[in-house]
């Protein structure tokens, strides 16, 4: 019933939304609303495939770094450009708490950072759930290659 393309293949896309049916996305004939649809299905259900289709560089790249961090899947972030990539990373590995992750960064200095913060976060935990300081894994500052950020690391520890 409605005449005008643009308002036609805005509310296919609300449809699409409100249904939560992904098939209506390929129907619509509008380029941007057709994107909208896919990006807000993709981020909806967590289905990184439906970020492929979006042809938005901007939108694209938000939908897989959305995926992403909702999900904490580190591989999303190898759609993403390489500064992208790399915050991704880190931040997968600082969610999960994952050491290991660290090392896939390029630069030394920023999987030193990566190392640092899951240092500290692990101590605010053990902090605020009163562990004894002996249980702290002190560990992990022992990975950092860099001094400076190393003892920073160490310190947090004594008291």
């Amino acid at each position: 019933l409605i005449v005008g393309e643009r308002v036609q293949t805005y509310c296919q896309q609300q449809i699409a939304i409100l249904q939560n049916d992904h098939a209506i996305c390929s129907d619509i004939k509008d380029a941007y609303w057709e994107d909208n649809c896919n990006f807000e299905l993709a981020v909806k259900n967590n289905k990184d495939v439906y970020c492929s289709l979006i042809d938005n560089t901007e939108q694209k790249e938000k939908c897989f770094t959305d995926i992403a961090y909702a999900t904490n899947n580190r591989l999303l972030c190898e759609f993403l450009p390489l500064d992208a990539q790399q915050r991704c990373i880190y931040k997968i590995a600082v969610n999960l708490q994952d050491i290991t992750i660290c090392s896939e960064l390029q630069e030394p200095i920023n999987q030193d950072a990566c190392r640092l913060k899951i240092a500290e976060k692990n101590i605010s935990m053990y902090d605020e759930i009163k562990i004894a300081k002996e249980k702290k894994d002190v560990s992990i500052c022992k990975s950092i290659k860099f001094n400076e950020i190393r003892r920073v690391c160490e310190d947090n520890f004594k008291q």
